[in-house]
């Protein structure tokens, strides 16, 4: 941008009308002063991009295969549109599978990754049930694949009836409201 000017003491004042997009454009308006008195108005546009240490998949990763330290590397990307979006530790990996195949060279998001199948279906499992703070336990059979934290069904091996209930460990399954 180019502006002439008249002799004078300069004064710019600067303004962003709204938040800053990140990858995206960014208006900024400039207000020129000359002696004190208003002289111009301009509107500068500008495309910000945000740089972050992530995580890159060293090699492709194969769904449903746990993710390691030694397959991811650090590098310095840029987030636009997805700051926080990403891992940044490798520690952020422990246990976790990928939900997809990851090519490598990709940045791996947090969406990227889930808790691996813990209960397999036909799998035997303890139910438990809480009602009015008594707790029962009881015999019954995985009717799905189920990862920690995920609702899944399952049958009552004595009663043979069939009920939704979250994971808590490769073992034992929560009984949801009851039924």
């Amino acid at each position: 941008m180019e502006m002439r000017l008249p002799p004078g003491a300069l004064i710019c004042e600067v303004e962003l009308p709204q938040p800053v997009r990140y990858g995206g454009v960014t208006p900024v308006y400039i207000r020129v002063f000359v002696d004190g008195a208003f002289y111009r108005r301009a509107i500068c546009y500008y495309r910000v991009t945000v740089y972050e240490n992530i995580l890159v998949a060293v090699h492709d990763l194969m769904i449903e295969k746990p993710v390691a330290a030694a397959d991811v590397r650090v590098e310095e990307r840029s987030v636009t549109g997805n700051a926080g979006q990403y891992l940044t530790s490798p520690e952020e990996l422990m246990g976790r599978v990928p939900v997809r195949m990851i090519r490598a060279g990709s940045p791996l998001g947090k969406d990227m990754l889930q808790n691996p199948v813990i209960i397999e279906s036909g799998a035997p499992v303890t139910l438990l049930a809480s009602f009015n703070g008594v707790e029962v336990k009881t015999d019954g059979v995985a009717l799905q694949k189920g990862r920690k934290g995920a609702v899944i069904r399952v049958r009552n091996a004595r009663s043979g009836k069939m009920l939704r209930g979250r994971v808590v460990d490769a073992a034992t399954v929560e009984i949801l409201n009851g039924k």
